[in-house]
């Protein structure tokens, strides 16, 4: 739940919306604006001695009222002076400008002074505060339970603020049990009454049916509302519900808009989004310099999603130049923030010795501390550490177990991987269909064994139905990666005609693919099919190249027929098969996959 307001900034998201923010610039004259009649008359009855007068004259120069220019030090000057006339509004505005620093130097001490002055004087904004005062510790020790009764004090008393604190003491359990319900009512209390924090996590919880039944067009209609108080996590949770098309229509250039304000006022969740479309070219130009920028700026505010992101740009170099030594630093900044990808990251970094030096000891802590996290891909690497014996001791068991783990999160590697498993009766009982199952989710993801391996099962019937469209389906999507056993497959089943029309023409178009990506056995077929004309017309000086390179790596059979045509080729024909062999250079692999997103 990324986009809820967490506990850790609750002071600074209650410090808006309990009074209006002061003006921090140095004191400055309000144009020409003469003082109004109302506002010599609070100044002469404050020179009197008057203490309504005096908190009226510290509010003016506090907040630049009624004419007045902004004077932080004369304001406390009168807010202290009806303060010791105990008038409780006065000893409120005096403890939050030592709470803040407003016209004074911070003072803790004194803030939870005058706080708990006006707070027994019943002024209930100083009830919050007083709040924040035990639970930071500001002027006194930590204490969670005063802090409580202090937010509970002002809820009571309606004050939006005070529900909103309370809801975050029981969403997060400080304190107290965690209760969601009790969270969802508070919440709700103050966004119904206009708060904007309040909203935001409202719609979160109706988002994620925290506390309260799932409905999406309350979470969208909560959103809008603290949205429209520019409230900048709520902009950064807009731009997510467009860009995934949630409740709304899918639509980036909204999401972009959204994220936009919210990373230009501040939020480095807004940054985060934003970056994400740069990367990935949705609504924008792709613009991997861009997101790297916006990733950085949030990485540079302690962001960990950011701080991930920048690690994984200068691992992989996308739109930077590759820096080992600055992803592990940018990794480990975000793994001590828990980031679970960004600690497996750094265990591969630690496992390579690339960037930092090679210690297997560390990357296996790091590895364990995210499979800990559920992270499947961290997961994944522990379970091959164990089944190989890597540098810990070896465990088939404890192998099968992490993979199990990853596959039924979705990791398609672990998927077939686990299918192997249960396909040789290795650690767990033999079972076909159970191999079948992870095989075909792992086959559907793009793992280019598990495609080969369905499309066996199809042909065969190995724990399905036999089905040739479906086999011919998954060895096609095998072959286009690469995969020589499923591309020789392909040209077997057309040559001699299983379960399709015979076709020496497909077959053909198939051991020319192997065959330039040089396999021998694909090789053998296509000098054969030029020595004996099968398919092609006969041509022995590319039958002679052919049979040669099959030879190189299969000398049996490929040797005799090369053997025969080096005693029948004349000296010319000989000389240009020659030529051709010594320039002959396979062809590289098929389509490669693309690089992860760099937020899982």
């Amino acid at each position: 739940m990324g986009g809820r307001i967490a506990a850790a900034l609750v002071l600074a998201m209650l410090t808006s919306g309990l009074t209006q923010a002061r003006e921090t610039e140095n004191p400055r004259t309000v144009g020409a604006v003469a003082l109004s009649r109302q506002a010599r008359l609070w100044e002469q009855a404050a020179e009197a001695g008057d203490a309504e007068a005096q908190y009226q004259l510290g509010h003016s120069y506090a907040y630049r009222k009624d004419g007045f220019r902004v004077d932080l030090a004369e304001s406390v000057k009168w807010f202290r002076l009806a303060a010791n006339q105990h008038h409780p509004a006065a000893e409120f505005e005096l403890g939050i400008s030592y709470y803040f620093g407003d016209g004074v130097e911070v003072d803790d001490t004194e803030a939870l002074k005058w706080l708990s002055t006006a707070a027994s004087h019943r002024h209930v904004p100083a009830y919050v505060y007083l709040g924040h005062c035990y639970y930071y510790g500001y002027g006194v020790e930590p204490d969670l339970g005063q802090a409580r009764h202090w937010y509970a004090r002002a809820a009571d008393d309606n004050d939006a603020d005070g529900q909103f604190a309370l809801a975050i003491i029981h969403d997060n359990g400080r304190g107290v049990p965690v209760d969601a319900f009790e969270a969802f009512r508070l919440y709700k209390l103050a966004a119904d009454a206009g708060h904007g924090q309040a909203q935001n996590n409202l719609a979160m919880d109706y988002l994620y049916g925290t506390g309260t039944e799932i409905d999406l067009n309350a979470a969208v209609r909560y959103l809008r509302l603290s949205a429209a108080q520019a409230n900048h996590m709520a902009e950064a949770n807009l731009g997510d519900f467009y860009a995934g098309g949630v409740v709304v229509p899918q639509d980036y250039a909204m999401a972009e808009s959204w994220y936009r304000k919210s990373a230009e006022g501040g939020n480095s969740r807004g940054m985060t989004g934003l970056a994400r479309l740069y990367e990935s070219g949705s609504g924008l130009e792709q613009d991997y310099l861009a997101a790297f920028q916006w990733y950085k700026e949030a990485a540079d505010m302690g962001d960990r999603d950011g701080q991930f992101a920048v690690g994984y740009f200068y691992d992989v170099g996308l739109g930077i130049s590759p820096a080992p030594a600055e992803a592990a630093k940018w990794y480990r900044l975000a793994a001590d923030q828990e980031h679970s990808m960004a600690r497996n990251n750094l265990g591969v970094l630690y496992m390579e010795g690339s960037g930092v030096p090679q210690d297997s000891a560390e990357a296996i802590k790091w590895y364990r501390a995210s499979a800990e996290q559920d992270n499947e891909v961290a997961q994944y690497n522990l379970a091959k550490l164990y089944y190989f014996g890597t540098k810990i001791d070896q465990d088939y068991a404890e192998a099968a177990r992490l993979w199990r783990l990853s596959a039924e999160q979705g990791y398609a590697d672990a998927q077939a991987d686990l299918a192997f498993l249960y396909r040789n009766g290795q650690v767990v009982a033999e079972d076909i269909a159970e191999s079948v199952k992870w095989d075909l989710k792992a086959a559907d993801k793009g793992v280019v064994a598990s495609q080969a391996n369905m499309g066996d099962a199809y042909q065969y019937g190995y724990g399905v139905e036999p089905d040739m469209e479906k086999a011919l389906h998954y060895f096609q999507a095998a072959a286009a990666q690469g995969n020589i056993y499923s591309i020789n497959h392909l040209a077997q089943i057309h040559a001699e005609g299983e379960g399709v029309e015979r076709s020496v023409a497909t077959a053909l178009h198939w051991w020319r693919i192997a065959a330039e990506l040089d396999d021998a056995d694909a090789q053998y077929q296509l000098g054969v099919s030029y020595n004996t004309a099968r398919g092609v017309p006969r041509d022995n000086v590319a039958a002679y190249m052919w049979l040669a390179l099959a030879s190189m790596k299969k000398p049996g059979q490929a040797w005799l027929r090369l053997l025969y045509l080096r005693q029948t080729l004349d000296a010319g024909l000989l000389a240009e098969a020659e030529r051709r062999l010594r320039e002959w250079k396979p062809r590289p692999p098929g389509q490669s996959r693309p690089p992860p997103s760099t937020l899982p």
